[in-house]
């Protein structure tokens, strides 16, 4: 049962890492025109994805502590 959780968490991040790496989440807002291309860093700063992956594996954490880092 011990082991259980450090493997869960091992297993948590490694998903996290491949789905961050698999895909771009700003590509349907590329596809449009109407976006520049400071709107796209600035949803893309906001939204913390000019982060680490590691840094950004803690982030819904802390939000649901209230503890957001800025």
């Amino acid at each position: 049962m011990l082991y259980s959780i450090p493997v869960l968490v091992a297993t948590s991040f490694l998903i996290f890492s491949f789905v961050s790496v698999a895909g771009d989440p700003l590509a349907r807002l590329r596809a449009n025109p109407n976006i520049t291309h400071q709107q796209l860093e600035a949803i893309r700063h906001d939204k913390k994805l000019d982060r680490p992956v590691i840094v950004r594996y803690g982030y819904p954490e802390r939000c649901a502590r209230g503890t957001r880092f800025r």
